[in-house]
């Protein structure tokens, strides 16, 4: 029925949309939240919606985080937030925490090979494969195997896995791409081959 067909070109057109308002009002919301109370406290901005509140304090935060970035550019700025780092570090509890965040920081924005590569992993069982990220290209060892690396798995609800690369299927996916997979619940889907041939192991038998 043409009814039918009507109501579902019109979701069809709508979803995209209201998916994209959700996500702008839930960062605006959220983050523009930190100041938010400042602009509820000024008279010419009180009678405003509570939204225009949380927008008026995104735009604050983005003005904020570029003048930071600007000032942490120049040769002040770096002397600045080095002297910062050198106390942080030195505080017990508050110096794990910030390491973290460092680490993540570069891993995320300046090491350019984090989280670019998508493999699938043999999860929950046999014979079932759930997409990873490979968040670096470092091998490491773990006891007597080598070639393991850092893959990090979105589901259930994230985790971190060591994982040998003998375990992993390499694939052509894009990160963007995975994401979507993921995101829809694999109503969104690959088509083809994506995985590639992991190259065979070196079964020589020992003399």
């Amino acid at each position: 029925m043409n009814i039918k067909k009507n109501i579902f070109a019109g979701l069809m057109a709508l979803f995209p949309i209201g998916l994209t308002a959700f996500v702008i009002w839930f960062v605006v919301n959220n983050f523009g939240g930190i100041f938010k109370i400042i602009f509820q406290k000024i008279p010419i901005f009180s009678t405003l919606p509570p939204f225009v509140h949380s927008l008026l304090g995104f735009i604050t935060l983005v003005i904020l985080v570029y003048i930071i970035g600007l000032i942490t550019r120049n040769f002040i700025g770096k002397k600045l937030l080095s002297t910062a780092e050198k106390v942080i570090t030195k505080i017990p509890v508050i110096q794990s925490i910030y390491n973290a965040g460092r680490k993540l920081t570069d891993g995320v924005f300046v090491d350019k090979s984090a989280f670019k590569s998508v493999v699938f992993v043999e999860f929950p069982r046999k014979g079932m494969y759930a997409i990873g990220f490979k968040t670096s290209k470092e091998d490491f060892k773990i006891g007597d195997s080598p070639d393991n690396v850092s893959v990090y798995v979105p589901i259930p609800n994230g985790f971190y896995l060591a994982a040998n690369k003998s375990d992993l299927i390499e694939t052509s996916l894009s990160v963007d791409t995975a994401l979507q997979i993921i995101i829809s619940g694999g109503i969104i889907s690959p088509t083809g081959q994506i995985a590639k041939e992991n190259p065979p192991e070196n079964t020589s038998s020992k003399p």
